[in-house]
């Protein structure tokens, strides 16, 4: 093969091809299966490295979302506090009995928010293990494909 062909198979095949010459059609289909594989590879570990850094930010708003809890439930209770002492009932059942109650929100509104957290991270791994399982069919897909290709040629 000239130059030119050379050239032209391995812009075609994405570079992959040996620019020796190639020998047969089998080749050239092996070469261009073999760059879809890869190319899927990429998009697989493009797609998990997604997933991590949109886990990253659900992560980090449970955090915020769980400190914004925490101070308003302080608020609450420091206002009961000063009410009740306001009004000259300060340790009374009554407001003992409301201090309870906010704390038993707070403990209910962060349970819930590590419930949504560990949803959100097993939605997070079970879509990496998809595109890792989709990055092999490829593979696989290719693989066959190329040996197709070898067995009408012989």
């Amino acid at each position: 093969m000239g130059k030119a062909a050379d050239l032209t198979i391995g812009v075609f095949t994405g570079g992959l091809a040996d620019s020796g010459g190639l020998t047969s059609a089998g080749e050239i289909v092996g070469d261009i299966a073999t760059g879809g594989a890869i190319s899927q590879r990429k998009a697989a570990k493009a797609q998990a490295a997604a997933q991590r850094t949109q886990q990253r930010i659900a992560d980090i708003k449970a955090s915020r979302e769980r400190r914004k809890q925490v101070a308003q439930a302080r608020q609450a209770r420091a206002q009961i506090e000063s009410q009740a002492g306001a009004a000259g009932i300060a340790g009374s059942s009554g407001a003992i009995g409301a201090e309870s109650s906010v704390q038993s929100q707070l403990g209910s509104n962060l349970s819930f928010l590590d419930q949504v957290q560990s949803l959100s991270q097993q939605t997070s791994i079970f879509n990496q293990q998809a595109a890792k399982a989709q990055s092999n069919a490829a593979t696989a897909g290719a693989i066959r494909d190329t040996a197709a290709m070898f067995i009408k040629g012989s």
